[in-house]
């Protein structure tokens, strides 16, 4: 004859078993940033309105999901913490100091029902959103993880992939997607954008589908772990000298000047801004779409009055050595005379360097990759950031 057991005491043999089987998750740890910023950016474009795969749900619905549990993992310590869109771009929330909470409210208003038109589609100007972008990273010291949910479809306008490169040779920064990307075309936009930053750490939706596979992923990125232990002995009070923001302990560069700007180390941040000019072949005329750009990097440089300035002109691989040599003096030259006669820069302060065919940025085996080739570069050297 069976005995019934009774509710309670079946209830808490079920509380014991889960509280035995919990994950590692819960084990009391300390743990240590990795990265003195983060930003995730959510691609809110048409494209996401579709379904992810055999999950039957729209892309927008698992990313806003994706991030509510991403968000339920990390630690909370002083990062600071931003969270955008892209497609159109907004600034959801500023960069502050993480607050789960506070930044969990700013997951819950993003939109989930975005709208997509099939094989049309609503565009994803991704580079666009990237350009944009970059007002965010000019606030940020330090180094910045930058984590997009996309699935880098139906793209148009400027090459996100070359302003992801401009960004990552500007920033101090680690370009991460976590990838929704379906179709070969959509893959490869994925891939080539991971391959701009070394630090990247690639995933796909489907590979974060428990608490233990996404707090891996968040620690690759983000933060270390290890054991707590007995806290020392209290040091004696940290001081920040030369008031740049930064405590003498962590401070490699004491005695920083108090109008430069400084990175986590306390050292002054080189103020450079490169101005991208691409070329037709073989010529070295200045298109008027890069009228916009000539008028940015002017403004940038009225800023340093009296810092040198080096235009650096480039060419694709096709012919002599010899012949692109002095096609790059050219477009170099052709810039410094715009900057000059177009925006009053001072003549003396700038010069024009042909560096020919001998600096690819991109394969010369392709038309899009010897477009990339034909450029100039502009650099203002020997100035710093302004506090």
């Amino acid at each position: 004859m069976h005995r019934r057991m009774p509710l309670l005491t079946l209830l808490l043999a079920l509380t014991a078993v889960a509280v035995l089987s919990a994950p590692a998750l819960a084990q009391k740890m300390t743990y240590t940033k990795k990265v003195d910023n983060f930003v995730f950016v959510d691609d809110t474009s048409g494209s996401m309105g579709g379904a992810y795969c055999d999950m039957n749900q729209p892309k927008s619905v698992l990313a806003k999901d994706m991030l509510t549990k991403l968000n339920a993992q990390i630690p909370e310590l002083d990062y600071n913490a931003g969270l955008c869109t892209f497609a159109s771009y907004e600034l959801v929330k500023a960069p502050a100091i993480y607050d789960r909470a506070a930044y969990g409210q700013a997951i819950a208003g993003l939109p989930t029902d975005v709208v997509s038109f099939g094989f049309v589609g609503n565009p994803t100007p991704l580079g666009v959103g990237l350009r944009d972008f970059e007002a965010v990273l000019k606030t940020l010291k330090g180094k910045t993880a930058v984590i997009i949910l996309t699935d880098g479809g139906q793209n148009k306008d400027i090459d996100p992939v070359k302003v992801a490169t401009h960004l990552a040779k500007t920033y101090d920064i680690c370009l991460h997607i976590l990838s929704f990307a379906q179709t070969t075309s959509e893959k490869a936009t994925v891939e080539a954008l991971r391959a701009v930053t070394p630090c990247t750490v690639p995933a796909a939706i489907d590979e974060l589908g428990t608490d233990t596979a996404r707090f891996e992923y968040l620690k690759k990125i983000l933060f270390t772990e290890a054991p707590a232990v007995a806290a020392p002995a209290p040091a004696p009070a940290d001081k920040d000298s030369d008031g740049d923001g930064v405590f003498d302990s962590k401070d490699k560069c004491p005695d920083t000047p108090k109008t430069h700007k400084v990175d986590a180390n306390g050292c002054s941040i080189p103020a450079t801004m490169e101005i991208m000019i691409e070329f037709d072949f073989d010529k070295s005329d200045i298109r008027t779409e890069y009228a916009g750009e000539l008028k940015k990097f002017a403004e940038f440089a009225a800023q340093y009055p009296t810092e040198k300035i080096t235009i650096e002109g480039h060419t694709d691989g096709v012919g002599t050595d010899a012949y692109n040599q002095k096609l790059s003096e050219r477009r170099a030259q052709a810039v410094v005379n715009a900057l000059v006669k177009g925006y009053g820069i001072d003549a003396k302060r700038i010069k024009a360097v042909g560096y020919g065919k001998t600096k690819p940025i991109a394969p010369n085996t392709t038309e899009a990759g010897r477009q990339q080739n034909r450029r100039v570069m502009g650099v203002i050297e020997g100035a710093f950031l302004k506090r």
